[in-house]
């Protein structure tokens, strides 16, 4: 397998440096109604509007407008095996809905790891607000 080195540069403002406390949200697969509606449990939504208002007292204030680009930065570290990593960034990048970006569709860079840890488990969280589109070198 190839290695490669990447090397990336852009121009943008941290907006929001965090440690949220606690195990990692995992976005659950929706449940199906008889007649076919979606829906996700209700013990996530409340978990998620946790998340989302820790995040508004973290930042402060909404930011998010429909222009802006982002590059979030998050490493959770976790003491559950069960979840993986694309559903926790999914519920985190939800969370942030109209607090810090508008739709997570103006997320467009994104950086996420995973650890196993066995105590204190939390989720380490940096956004920057881009400038101009970033470019990666292969």
């Amino acid at each position: 397998m190839p290695k490669y080195n990447i090397n990336t540069s852009f121009n943008g403002e941290l907006i929001l440096d965090t440690i949220i406390e606690g195990e990692p949200l995992i976005k659950p697969r929706p449940r199906i109604r008889r007649f076919g509606k979606a829906y996700y449990p209700n013990n996530y939504k409340e978990k998620q509007d946790a998340l989302s208002y820790m995040l508004l007292s973290k930042i402060g204030k909404t930011v998010a407008e429909t222009k802006d680009r982002y590059l979030v930065v998050c490493s959770f570290y976790q003491c559950s095996k069960r979840g993986d990593i694309d559903n926790r960034i999914k519920a985190l990048l939800d969370a942030g809905n109209t607090i810090v970006w508008v739709d997570d569709k103006s997320v467009i860079m994104l950086l996420g790891s995973s650890v196993y840890v066995k105590n204190n488990p939390r989720t380490e969280l940096l956004v920057y607000k881009l400038s101009d589109i970033p470019v990666i070198k292969v």
